[in-house]
């Protein structure tokens, strides 16, 4: 009953309701001048989506923010052309919205084929340029390029923020780049889609700046479906309180495209997204209540709060102790506990200094082994895994700092029970 109760809880439903006048939690990073929100509409012929859909741009009108509106490539009702080129006359941008069905992946018809897909949209709006829609086939890539779709925002791709150079066929110039969703992870998965804009969602948001941070472009999309009254007073509201106080740029696809271009060529986007790669999302306050409950315990339990695996906690009262947090929150990476147990020198609790402690804290997130140490040297005490846990606990308390010995789960398990920790 213990474990069907724990894998319950870790399985919990993403819960992002709240009110429209509730608070936002999470203030954007002010240390993000290349991070970009790329913000997509989803709008449809429904006269209600039509109705939501002028009172987010109104929105965006009275800032002086632009967006794209992604519509599905097939003909519009009058109600929805009629929105499509008032808001494209006022610089908001067209964005096909295509299946994996529409996209063809023959280099020779493709290019033909595609264009006759998406002339129910440029029979009225003219010419494309940006396209929303799952890539993984390079063929198929290479075609929307080929048309001139170059600013692709890919469905299916990895939850990270850097964005990467479109696919294309010889002789073809290098102008296209594939947008991805953003950095977003937790129990609400890496999707950048939004169906209903509250307060929590859009911290949710606002959390996927800190980890698309880098030395180039950083890309974190906002796709918004078609949902209440209350997405344009809570996007307005965003906007005002968390985005503009903090100058983080939001734009549209093609703005995107241009930006991440020029970081690209200049060498100073990570080739591969490393640096911006989602991870599980911890909240502080929880990190500080997995080490409260280590204070007494003679064995480390299987699980502690806040769903954490101790290998999960090891790693946040890491980053908690040398000030890796993303405004509330620390980012885990992967992770696996120890491979053996080591035998331990210690009698009972022992004095260690918080200095030491802190310095190898700080060696072991730059460095971070693919598991946890068996044993390790703070200052001039020779810790085992569980008794280094214990001193990075109590280190994150008002009291001394201090070691001691203590069991763990499984000592003949891999990893001694402690679980992992992973990236999704």
């Amino acid at each position: 009953m213990i474990w069907w109760l724990l894998a319950l809880a870790q399985a919990a439903p993403c819960e992002l309701e709240g009110p429209a006048d509730g608070p936002f939690m999470v203030q954007a990073p002010d240390d993000a001048p290349n991070v970009m929100v790329v913000l997509a509409l989803h709008v449809s012929d429904a006269d209600l989506d039509v109705a939501w859909a002028k009172r987010l741009l109104a929105v965006l009108d009275e800032r002086g923010l632009k967006a794209g509106l992604s519509i599905k490539a097939r003909a519009p009702s009058a109600a929805l052309e009629a929105l499509v080129i008032d808001a494209a006359a006022r610089g908001h941008e067209i964005v096909a919205r295509l299946s994996e069905a529409q996209i063809p992946r023959n280099p020779t018809s493709g290019p033909r084929e595609l264009r006759k897909n998406l002339k129910p949209l440029t029979s009225r709006f003219g010419r494309l340029k940006s396209a929303e829609a799952p890539l993984g086939d390079r063929s198929g890539e290479a075609v929307l390029h080929r048309i001139g779709l170059r600013a692709v925002l890919e469905t299916n791709g990895p939850a990270t923020g850097t964005p990467r150079t479109q696919m294309r066929f010889e002789g073809q110039p290098e102008s296209g780049v594939v947008l991805p969703s953003g950095p977003y992870s937790g129990k609400c998965g890496g999707e950048s889609v939004v169906n209903g804009l509250t307060p929590p969602a859009a911290d949710r948001v606002t959390q996927a700046l800190y980890g698309a941070r880098s030395g180039g472009a950083g890309i974190v999309r906002l796709t918004l479906d078609p949902a209440s009254d209350d997405d344009s007073v809570v996007l307005a509201r965003w906007l005002d309180e968390v985005v503009k106080p903090a100058g983080i740029a939001v734009v549209t696809p093609q703005q995107a495209r241009e930006a991440s271009l020029r970081s690209l060529r200049s060498g100073t986007v990570d080739s591969d997204g490393s640096r911006t790669e989602g991870g599980r999302l911890v909240r502080v306050d929880e990190v500080q209540r997995a080490a409260a409950a280590l204070a007494e315990v003679k064995s480390i339990p299987r699980m502690l709060p806040g769903d954490l695996t101790p290998t999960e906690a090891f790693q946040a009262f890491l980053l908690v102790l040398i000030g890796e947090v993303e405004g509330s929150v620390v980012r885990l990476g992967a992770l696996d506990g120890p491979s053996v147990l080591s035998k331990s020198t210690l009698t009972g609790p022992t004095p260690i200094d918080r200095e030491a402690l802190v310095s190898l804290a700080k060696t072991l997130h730059a460095e971070l082994p693919e598991s946890i140490p068996a044993a390790l040297p703070v200052g001039g005490t020779l810790l085992t895994a569980p008794e280094l846990l214990v001193a990075l606990a109590s280190a994150l308390g008002e009291g001394p700092v201090e070691a001691r010995p203590v069991g763990v789960p499984e000592p003949n398990a891999a990893g001694l029970g402690w679980g992992r920790a992973t990236t999704p």
